[in-house]
């Protein structure tokens, strides 16, 4: 008899982003203690699409309101290798309001930071790689 190991989780991931004299800004995050950054992700509710879930997420790491800059996904990339979720699937989300309530006493420290600072404050490449893409979405607005 087979065993069946359970379907892998699926995750999303957010690259919320603002517009700051004239260049993207991207909002970073790191839990409480912890020197790595990345962007707010987690898992996709049974519920839920995955760029809601990448909404949710934003909020909930980094306490921002954000909504969908492009309906198809920015990119994917692995899970890491300590995580049992495959691919995560991030979506490029422009930042509308940071909550004022929000603190970092719910375990997450947030920054912003401009394109280059981004890419040097994670250590991921996939996710470096999103910086770009990202980027390269923006550029007519930016230009």
């Amino acid at each position: 008899m087979e065993s069946s190991s359970p379907p892998p989780r699926r995750q999303a991931c957010a690259v919320p982003f603002r517009i700051r004299g004239g260049r993207a800004e991207f909002c970073l995050i790191a839990s409480t203690g912890d020197s790595r950054w990345s962007f707010p992700r987690g898992d996709v509710l049974s519920s839920e699409a995955q760029e809601e879930s990448a909404i949710r997420q934003a909020s909930e790491q980094a306490g921002l309101k954000c909504c969908i800059e492009q309906p198809q996904p920015l990119g994917q990339f692995p899970a890491a290798k300590v995580d049992d979720a495959e691919e995560i699937t991030a979506f490029l989300l422009r930042v509308e309001l940071e909550h004022d309530e929000w603190s970092e006493s719910a375990g997450w420290r947030r920054k912003w930071c401009y394109a280059e600072e981004a890419k040097v404050r994670i250590r991921r490449k996939p996710l470096r790689r999103l910086v770009d893409l990202a980027v390269r979405h923006m550029q007519d607005e930016l230009s």
